[in-house]
């Protein structure tokens, strides 16, 4: 069997764009906390770094498109890399939606229990991502049982928002009536299925990780990159 490789030029970029995608989850977590010790300053601060990071995240990933369809990678590995690709970028999509949200929910409205969940599921998105950008620097390098244990992982991450997400369904329906803007349970069902589905998603990027497994070498490193690249850890470019 002929292993498939690419080039270092995609593996750094496919690292850089989870990165950005981190960096989303985590300003989204670090503006709900900002919310809760009523640093509303901050909190915008985090949610507008959220915005920033998901804009730079898009030019990261047209240009990987690019770089991907420009490099001579075969159609096989290409195909499952836009695939790649587009499933993170439904996980992007998400944390931005669900940053929208908390810009416009009157947050002290909401009852503190629900609050609570809010704060645990956003805690579960911001863990889901963290595993995200590890899978995929594994995934570089080659290492499949790392890859398979982080999976599993995020698998119990997303079981747990999945859990949480219908705990709080079942707040709605007993608080909803309480709430004095009836406006405000549909936003609030909504940002929360929103950080729900980040875990969801994320999962699902996971799962693909695992099938690209089989199409990379079984040997020690999957894709060719050079021997400085990611060295151990991330960091979140500023």
């Amino acid at each position: 069997m002929q292993f498939m490789s690419i080039s270092e030029p995609i593996s750094s970029k496919l690292v850089e764009y989870l990165e950005k995608v981190k960096l989303m989850s985590s300003s989204l977590t670090q503006a709900l906390d900002a919310i809760e010790n009523f640093d509303l300053h901050n909190a915008y601060r985090q949610l507008s770094k959220a915005i920033e990071a998901d804009t730079r995240a898009d030019r990261i990933r047209r240009d990987l498109s690019s770089l991907i369809i420009t490099h001579g990678v075969g159609a096989g590995l290409k195909n499952r890399l836009m695939h790649y690709l587009r499933m993170i970028d439904r996980v992007a999509e998400k944390i931005k939606e669900a940053a929208r949200y908390l810009e416009i929910l009157p947050y002290f409205e909401i009852p503190i229990e629900l609050r609570k969940h809010i704060k645990n599921l956003s805690m579960l998105c911001a863990n889901s991502i963290e595993l995200l950008l590890q899978i995929t620097v594994n995934l570089v390098r080659g290492e499949s049982g790392e890859v398979r244990r982080l999976a599993v992982k995020i698998e119990a991450i997303e079981e747990a928002a999945d859990e949480v997400n219908e705990q709080s369904r079942r707040l709605l329906i007993v608080y909803g009536s309480k709430i004095p803007n009836p406006a405000i349970p549909a936003m609030l069902r909504d940002f929360i299925e929103s950080l729900e589905e980040v875990t969801d998603y994320a999962e699902d990027v996971a799962d693909l990780a695992m099938v690209m497994l089989t199409f990379f070498s079984g040997s020690e490193r999957a894709i060719t990159v050079t021997s400085s690249s990611f060295g151990g850890g991330s960091s979140h470019p500023k």
